[in-house]
């Protein structure tokens, strides 16, 4: 403002000035011109004036710069006015015009201020939703790494062959889980190793692993299926039952825990029921090969070897690669008194599986009944020599040589009297190694009765065994 005030003073004074340096100006007097009467003297007078022409125009020369000099001054005048009424007009600008805008003026920037504060309060919660959001990224950075080891450990236990180092990978994970609160990872963590426990046979620890990683989630149906198949192994078949049927509860589309279920009832003798759990499996899995072959069996435990056959042909039909189906087969037909279809499907499960000492052991029984002895001694022997110790197979093979002994007693024409007698010793010889291995009450009482039908083949001499 006291600039503004200098400026307008400075003006003022300024055309003040001007007025002041001006030249004063007075107009001459007005005269009425005389009447002149020209003589003859004064006519020569002005011809001699002519004569003085050039005065004359320097006289008016003078004349006219005066006269310029006089407007000059004017013009100077009006400018100094000028000065004074911009000055005038400068000052009241200067006092009035700002009084009179300075409420909108202020209104204005009031409202600027305002825009201007809500800004900066826009911003302000912007920064702290962005440090808020910074935070919880850094805290889910972190989460995520841990995990990302968690998984790491789970992987590396995956995925290790040797079961003992497996459980120790699994145990690490536990405890790494644990400390940083991963519960959904830790009882993962206890169902694999309780896997590798029930691989290694030893069920109970498999059982309290499998019930750890339920406390952490109660609605894990893998941990309550594989505790039942835990349970299922060492017998405790009701407990087995109640995991499985807790798994289907949680997971009404499980057909594993349907067919396992059924496998239990199957190994209980509840035939009807297992057959049940195995049709639910299969409308839940159509393709699901097993569950035909293990209904086959429950229809063959029942005495329906037909539709046996047919679940078990199924089976085949959906692989035909799978030798426990035509070893099942091979059974039923066996069963229905079908000893070559039943010799085929055992060659061709010996085929899939060179290794299989049962496939072995039911073809020779199938030609022992099919009278080929020969063929019959050849298969069994190899079962032996695949399993020695297997009393199972020695008991098969003392009654193909006590059933060989009699047919040879029944030809004396073809066979003489040694010759049966050292067939039914040898059965003789087999029966007490079996007798020395075996310590099922069934099997040794099957052995008892092969051996007393022996010795009365021996002590009766050359007649018809009883």
């Amino acid at each position: 403002m006291n600039k503004t005030i200098a400026i307008l003073i400075f003006t003022f004074f300024l055309g003040c000035n001007a007025l002041a340096q001006a030249p004063q100006f007075v107009l001459p007097p007005y005269t009425t011109p005389p009447v002149v009467t020209i003589t003859q003297q004064q006519f020569d007078s002005l011809v001699a004036a002519a004569a003085r022409g050039n005065q004359m125009e320097l006289i008016a020369k003078q004349e006219a710069e005066r006269m310029f000099d006089s407007y000059t001054t004017h013009v100077s005048w009006v400018v100094g006015l000028l000065g004074v009424l911009i000055t005038i007009l400068v000052a009241v600008s200067g006092f009035f015009v700002p009084y009179m805008t300075n409420k909108r003026f202020q209104e204005e920037m009031d409202k600027k201020l305002a825009d201007h504060d809500e800004e900066i309060n826009q911003v302000k919660s912007s920064i702290k939703q962005m440090q808020g959001q910074m935070k919880k990224s850094e805290a889910q950075a972190r989460r995520s790494a841990i995990k990302a080891k968690a998984s790491a450990l789970f992987s590396e236990a995956l995925n290790e062959k040797d079961i003992d180092k497996k459980i120790s990978l699994y145990t690490e994970v536990i405890s790494y889980t644990e400390r940083h609160k991963l519960d959904q990872q830790r009882a993962a963590a206890y169902n694999n190793r309780g896997n590798a426990y029930a691989n290694k046979g030893d069920y109970d620890q498999a059982i309290n692993d499998y019930t750890k990683a339920i406390g952490l989630n109660p609605q894990y149906a893998e941990a309550y299926y594989n505790r039942g198949i835990a349970y299922h192994k060492k017998g405790e078949y009701a407990q087995a039952i109640n995991d499985y049927t807790k798994a289907i509860e949680l997971n009404p589309q499980y057909a594993k825990a349907y067919y396992n279920r059924g496998y239990t009832y199957d190994d209980k003798g509840e035939y009807d029921q297992a057959i049940k759990d195995y049709t639910k499996a299969i409308g839940l899995n159509p393709q699901y090969a097993e569950a035909y072959i293990n209904r086959g069996v429950a229809y063959a435990n029942k005495g329906d070897d037909d539709q046996a056959i047919k679940d078990f042909t199924k089976a085949i039909e959906l692989n035909p690669q799978y030798a426990e189906a035509y070893y099942n087969r091979g059974n039923a037909y066996d069963d229905n008194g079908e000893y070559d279809q039943a010799i085929k499907d055992f060659t061709k499960a010996i085929e899939l599986n060179p290794q299989d000492a049962e496939a072995y052991n039911n073809r020779g029984n199938a030609y022992m009944r099919n009278q080929m002895y020969p063929e019959a001694m050849r298969d069994i022997d190899y079962a032996v020599s695949l399993r020695p110790s297997d009393a199972d197979l020695l008991d098969s093979k003392a009654e193909i040589l006590l059933e060989w002994g009699k047919f040879k007693k029944e030809r004396p024409d073809e066979y003489s009297d040694e010759d049966w007698r050292k067939t039914i010793q040898g059965s003789l010889e087999v029966i007490e190694r079996a007798l020395e291995l075996t310590p099922s009450p069934d099997l040794r009482k099957h052995l008892e009765a092969m051996r007393d039908k022996c010795n009365d083949l021996l002590g009766g001499g050359g007649g018809t065994p009883a």
